[in-house]
């Protein structure tokens, strides 16, 4: 039976207490596999097809989220499930490092860095006492 708010407008929530069941279930079903000829077939968890899998938009998926912990946990382990997966696959060399560093950027906030040194010849005293012999 669908969890009701009563302060809540529009139609009812199609949630129920089945649905982070749902989640684990989805995840786990989301297997990679060895084609005959070698190629990896990537079959990873993901928003969008949670999404589709339970019939609903990804900001409902966003939205239950925020309203149901028990969601908001399974949820979040799909999630993690996915940037171990990509992160696993960049390392081994089974998916190509663009295709991981767009998924864990796009989706898991992590951005590749390079840090930059500059090493400025003169101080700042050195800059002011040239503006002021000109």
């Amino acid at each position: 039976m669908p969890v009701t708010n009563p302060n809540a407008r529009g139609r009812p929530s199609k949630y129920d207490k089945t649905i982070p069941a749902k989640v684990r279930k989805y995840t786990e079903s989301c297997k990679d596999f060895r084609r005959e000829d070698g190629g990896l077939e990537v079959n990873n968890p993901s928003v969008w097809g949670l999404a589709r899998a339970l019939k609903v938009s990804k900001a409902t998926l966003t939205n239950w989220a925020n309203e149901y912990p028990d969601f908001f946990d399974a949820y979040e382990d799909m999630k993690n499930t996915q940037a171990e997966r990509l992160w696993n696959g960049g390392l081994s060399g089974d998916l190509k490092s663009p295709v991981v560093l767009r998924g864990l950027g796009s989706n898991h906030g992590m951005v590749e860095k390079t840090e930059q040194k500059i090493d400025m010849a003169l101080s700042i005293d050195d800059m002011i006492s040239e503006f002021d012999e000109e």
